[in-house]
């Protein structure tokens, strides 16, 4: 008879160690019972890569979805948090926000913010849509400046994250951000929290830089799509609508006024 049992070790210097122990009963000429003879097998490699393959495996199906999502859906809102969830709920995020830039001032404001339900973070949440960054200021401005993705294993360690207070009063501890954007501009700042410790995974990084380009490219086809369909019921000179709008106008009155003469 043999047993055999795989499991995960911690070890004190929070290094994760895999061993296999396999336990075989040894018989005696009588086939009585006479001894277990027992072996230990450091198998950490092989179950690492294991889990690379499972996670690359998931972060794909990841990205095919997301691509799905953004080839039927129109309206910009509805994209965005179902976006958020999406990638929260399949790599291991507790809550995700999109910051975008405002027209007006020329800094990020929080556009929406995504949680999962079991966690309420009303501070956190609360914080981020108070807060304005501009390019260089906080973990979004300096996503946003440098165009490249940030990894926060400790938020409560990284001096350029100003809601760190907050965070931590929800129990927030890794974060992560990415420009969202094109090679010729950066339309906002995709960001995503965790409860539990998270450091740089190539593959995840990979995975979020792929779709963070896919939401780039959606926002700005659509805002392409929203200014043309304006210039198209407005005046180039007046900005005023034009008469294919006053006609649309003048046929929903039609339509909605009462008929005269009816029986």
């Amino acid at each position: 008879e043999r047993y055999r049992l795989e499991k995960r070790y911690i070890r004190r210097d929070e290094q994760i160690v895999w061993a296999r122990l396999t336990a075989s009963l040894m018989r005696d000429a009588g086939g009585e019972p006479e001894y277990v003879l027992a072996v230990v097998e450091d198998i950490t490699e092989r179950k690492l890569a294991e889990q690379a393959r499972e996670r690359s495996d998931a972060y794909l199906a990841m990205q095919y979805e997301l691509a799905r999502l953004l080839g039927v859906s129109r309206r910009i809102d509805d994209v965005v948090e179902a976006l958020i969830e999406i990638v929260c709920r399949q790599s291991g995020w507790d809550a995700g926000a999109l910051w975008s830039v405002d027209p007006v001032g020329g800094k990020l404001r929080c556009h929406t913010f995504w949680r999962q339900p079991a966690h309420p973070m009303d501070v956190f949440e609360d914080e981020s849509r108070e807060k304005v960054f501009a390019a260089g200021e906080g973990l979004p401005g300096t996503v946003w400046q440098t165009k490249n993705l940030m990894w926060l294993p400790d938020l409560s360690d990284s001096p350029m994250f100003e809601r760190a207070e907050a965070a931590g009063e929800v129990g927030l501890t890794s974060g992560v951000g990415i420009p969202v954007g094109t090679e010729t501009s950066v339309h906002g700042v995709l960001e995503f929290f965790s409860r539990a410790r998270h450091e740089p995974d190539p593959a995840l990084q990979d995975a979020l830089l792929g779709i963070a380009a896919q939401a780039g490219q959606f926002l700005e086809r659509r805002q392409v799509e929203i200014t043309l369909a304006h210039q198209s019921m407005h005046d180039e000179l007046t900005g005023l609508p034009n008469r294919l709008v006053f006609g649309d106008r003048v046929q929903q009155a039609l339509l909605l006024a009462p008929r005269e003469n009816q029986p």
